[in-house]
């Protein structure tokens, strides 16, 4: 386009000329996105030239480890591919970074076959397991925008509270102008039988400009939505919304409270879902602050845990049963499995995660004699067994 000052202006296309082979990496699609249980990355590809090809090289990097795969399959000119990657658990729990390359023969530009994302890999939780952030067992969460700490000296107000907790503000006030998060493991809602979130919490914060709420996601972390409303029972205390105010979403915990209370929300409606994380989202403004809020004894409690399949129950032999205290857990898969006990109330005093052993002791010496419930969970299976410590 060539144009003169208030004179006229002059159009002509410009000529494009494709080459007969060219690929281009267009997105990766589990970019900065909270993966459950290792990395199941999705790219997508695009044929820029003139000629179809059947065969697309990928090389994927996590944190500088090559891993290799080959997709098969006509991708025509013009068109545009979603990949699928083969599921990598290898992956340990934390950020990561994922580079990405696509290679096919005689490509005539390489410089738009790269590109990098980062990703959060998440840890399984299970169902009637009480996170007490150290109390039992370390119980590390994910965290973003390092504003939420574990186990630091607590605050003035909060005092005392609890032994072992995540705080917003663990040496002082929280910082003016932050959005932070916490993040939960992910859970199986499918395995559990009325599933419902509890925690406690006691919290100070600036009452209605700074604000507390939880959110969801059933889709690794690509989108979310707040978890519940103000007229939720035993949930949120505000529905305060102004929108010269934007941090305010109209449900949300704000103000002050530091007297320990359970907050707890009824999943049912969520019992479908075979992969939710939930996330603590807590904004400030500005100006004005305050000390925060504390958390602890986060679980998903339920009326039962549900073995997942008939197959399951013959895939572990424990044994002996009854015992005075050491049962041996024998399994066929290789997966890394959960092991958990729990007692006749459905508490848990027991847990030992990402086992690999074919072969598994479980030592139950420290417990009372009496009958407990043995939950064992492999990748999509799991199965609950009785116990009789004699």
């Amino acid at each position: 386009t060539a144009g003169t000052y208030g004179r006229g202006v002059w159009q002509s296309p410009i000529e494009v000329v494709k080459a007969d082979t060219d690929i281009s990496l267009i997105a990766i699609n589990s970019n900065n996105t909270v993966q459950c249980e290792g990395l199941n990355p999705v790219i997508t590809v695009k044929n820029n030239g003139l000629n179809a090809f059947n065969t697309v090289n990928i090389n994927y990097y996590v944190d500088d480890i090559l891993y290799t795969y080959t997709y098969n399959g006509t991708i025509n000119p013009g068109q545009s591919k979603a990949i699928e990657l083969p599921g990598n658990d290898e992956v340990e729990f934390g950020e990561h970074e994922l580079k990405i390359e696509t290679v096919v023969a005689n490509d005539a530009f390489e410089n738009n076959n790269f590109l990098s994302a980062a990703f959060t890999t998440n840890i399984s939780g299970t169902g009637q397991y009480v996170f007490t952030f150290g109390d039992v067992n370390p119980d590390v969460w994910l965290t973003e925008a390092n504003l939420w700490q574990k186990n630091l000296p607590i605050s003035t107000k909060f005092g005392g509270v609890f032994n072992n907790y995540y705080t917003t503000g663990a040496r002082g006030n929280y910082s003016d102008e932050t959005t932070a998060y916490l993040y939960s493991p992910c859970f199986d809602l499918t395995v559990l039988q009325n599933p419902v979130l509890k925690f406690d919490m006691v919290f100070d914060i600036e009452e209605n400009w700074d604000v507390l709420y939880m959110e969801y996601s059933v889709n690794n972390g690509e989108t979310w939505e707040i978890l519940g409303t103000a007229n939720d029972p035993n949930w949120y205390n505000s529905d305060f919304i102004d929108p010269q105010r934007p941090i305010t979403v109209g449900k949300q915990w704000t103000g002050t409270d530091t007297t320990v209370k359970e907050y707890s929300y009824n999943l049912s409606d969520f019992m479908a879902e075979k992969q939710i994380t939930f996330r603590f989202v807590f904004a400030s403004d500005q100006a004005v602050n305050a000390e925060g809020a504390a958390i602890d004894n986060f679980t998903i409690d339920a009326s039962a845990v549900l073995a997942t399949d008939d197959i399951a129950k013959n895939a572990f032999k424990v044994y002996p049963n009854p015992s005075d205290a050491i049962f041996n857990i024998q399994r066929l898969g290789t997966e890394k499995m959960v092991i958990s006990v729990y007692d006749v109330t459905g508490r848990l005093i027991y847990e030992d995660q990402n086992v690999l052993e074919s072969q598994y002791s479980l030592d139950l010496s420290n417990v009372n004699n009496g009958l407990y419930f043995l939950k064992i969970t492999e990748g999509n299976k799991g199965v609950t067994k009785r116990i009789l410590v004699n």
